[in-house]
């Protein structure tokens, strides 16, 4: 949602200047300012993450969170497959490593999987075999974490093995560039530093900020209701509205995007037998060690590993 509305508000042609030679009509050429486009839209994201997180902390603090026992099973199980779906589709490009439109309308899953049939005869082996061999790992090694579950002191992260593996086969034998492989490429170190939003642009994006703010969280609980019956808890929506506000907010000052629950990454947490608050923090120091210091090892991991690695999981 934030993509299409920073897209809307800064489209390529509002930064294309005359430049020094002419067309082929002898009128002045065109050229896009690139930095000036990227500035642009960095800002509109990081207000716009900014007034979400305002809106959802306004909502916890005004207990909306209620309205979260309103949502009955059967909601909360179809929304949470619809996007399921829609994660899978919107990745088949990776698998297959073919060009396919950016779609924002309701069929946008049917053009996304027209397009890749279409150019299916353009699909990348490589990229391919990475896929279906990461699914089939993460398939049986999942199968035996469950099988041998009381003799492991914990699950074996096989979806990180094959991460590790699939980077070094790729560095060694340079798939990006022998094989036309469709690799992460350039992964950027460290932080900008942190700075406060354009104030004077909440105008633009309140709309579309508070139909975002509402959507994330719907998601967010959605996901967190499922997990909630599968291990027998509670979901205290005013706590996740509360606890999204500030994170949005502290996010958008550093140049974030804005923070929801993602279903994929979710799945594989629950899946290795992560359980608690403790594991999501050694995930962010994971997180925070590569942006700081091990991003370029992974530059050569293929997105068809990555994608594979997901898919079960979701």
């Amino acid at each position: 949602m934030m993509g299409s509305v920073v897209l809307n508000l800064a489209p390529d042609a509002m930064f294309m200047k005359p430049g020094n030679g002419t067309g082929m009509n002898g009128t002045a050429a065109m050229v896009m300012n690139v930095a000036e486009r990227e500035a642009m839209r960095v800002a509109l994201s990081t207000s716009m993450t900014v007034l979400i997180g305002l809106f959802q902390l306004a909502m916890g603090v005004a207990q909306v969170g209620f309205l979260v026992r309103y949502l009955s099973d059967p909601l909360v199980g179809g929304f949470t497959t619809a996007a399921a779906v829609s994660v899978v589709v919107s990745q088949l490009k990776l698998i297959f490593n073919v060009p396919t439109g950016n779609y924002n309308s309701v069929l946008a899953i049917f053009y996304t999987i027209g397009d890749v049939f279409n150019n299916i005869k353009k699909a990348n082996m490589v990229d391919l075999i990475a896929g279906i061999l990461t699914i089939i790992v993460v398939m049986l090694g999942k199968e035996f974490n469950i099988r041998f579950q009381k003799q492991l002191p914990a699950p074996i992260p096989f979806e990180v093995i094959v991460t590790v593996i699939d980077a070094g086969v790729s560095y060694a034998v340079d798939l990006g560039n022998n094989y036309g492989a469709g690799i992460v490429k350039y992964i950027p170190r460290g932080f900008i530093p942190p700075q406060p939003p354009d104030v004077s642009l909440f105008s633009s994006v309140v709309g579309p900020s508070f139909s975002t703010a509402v959507v994330s969280y719907a998601i967010a609980i959605s996901v967190a209701k499922v997990y909630a019956a599968k291990h027998d808890l509670e979901v205290d929506g005013n706590q996740e509205l509360i606890a999204f506000g500030f994170s949005n907010i502290v996010c958008g000052c550093f140049g974030g995007f804005v923070a929801t629950t993602a279903l994929s990454r979710t799945a594989i947490q629950e899946s290795t037998g992560g359980k608690t608050q403790v594991a999501s923090i050694i995930a962010a120091l994971l997180v925070l060690i590569v942006i700081v210091a091990l991003g370029p090892l992974l530059q050569p991991l293929q997105k068809s590993q990555c994608w594979g690695a997901l898919l079960l999981p979701t």
